[in-house]
């Protein structure tokens, strides 16, 4: 006769939970503090060994093992899932943000060059984006043809000439009109800026529609510039990003408790 075992109920219910709780709580970790090759380890050691665990104990019969290793494999997939979509999602843009420097009350006019470590920037209240002078460029040997967009940051001076900063986006404007790209939809109440850091094909088209619009509208640049992401409160939205991954794996490591349980009772 094969060996069995017997499990509480409370084992099979809160095994598989101790794992997603690990694992949430790993990621976390990983995704806050930069601990990238944490993302494919944890996965690369746990699926095989619960792979293993139930592979072992079905060949001996003991049912009871096995299906507790099911319970833990399912609770190690969902809470990989949730984990590396969150750090994807928010922590890695989180980390990103929290690396560079804050700068307030930043005037247009003042040097990009100084202020080339940023991340976020709060500008003074009088600022705005200058939609009049909006330049979007369309690269046609792109077959997405997406259209990248930039607009001088400006005081409102319409005869500033020399931009420092430029507010981008992509697929948010017209050729030369209709520059609508704000995370808050509205411009109005719009002070502060997310520092653009694209990989090299975006930042190349970005600088196209910069050029363009320093043909187009007569406008100079010095030899640094800031392109940056145009938002009502980048410091709350940075913050925001680590704030809603918490609550989530929270929300989730409590559901799948009262989930596991329920299962435990069941079986």
């Amino acid at each position: 006769r094969a060996p069995t075992s017997r499990h509480s109920m409370w084992e099979l219910a809160l095994l598989p939970w101790v794992f997603v709780v690990l694992i949430l709580v790993t990621y976390w970790e990983a995704g806050t503090y930069g601990f990238h090759h944490t993302y494919w380890a944890v996965p690369a050691i746990l699926l095989p060994s619960a792979a293993w665990f139930i592979r072992h104990h079905y060949t001996r019969g003991n049912n009871e093992e096995v299906i507790l290793g099911l319970l833990c494999m399912v609770g190690i997939v969902i809470s990989l899932a949730v984990a590396l979509y969150g750090c994807f999602a928010a922590l890695d843009e989180y980390r990103a943000l929290s690396q560079g420097a804050s700068y307030f009350n930043v005037l247009p006019a003042e040097a990009a060059a100084s202020k080339l470590d940023a991340s976020t920037i709060v500008f003074t209240n009088t600022t705005l984006v200058d939609v009049t002078r909006t330049y979007g460029f369309t690269d046609t040997r792109d077959k997405a043809e997406r259209t990248y967009c930039a607009a001088p940051v400006s005081d409102g001076d319409l005869y500033q000439q020399r931009i420092q900063y430029w507010a981008t986006g992509i697929d948010c404007c017209e050729a030369m009109s209709n520059f609508a790209c704000f995370r808050n939809r509205i411009q109005e109440g719009a002070h502060g800026a997310l520092v653009v850091r694209k990989d090299a094909k975006h930042m190349e088209r970005f600088h196209r529609a910069v050029q363009g619009a320093l043909g187009a509208y007569d406008l100079t640049v010095g030899d640094h510039y800031l392109l940056v992401d145009w938002i009502e409160d980048p410091i709350g939205y940075r913050d925001g990003l680590w704030r809603g991954t918490t609550t989530v794996f929270a929300v989730f490591a409590i559901s799948y408790l009262v989930i596991s349980a329920m299962i435990g009772v069941a079986v």
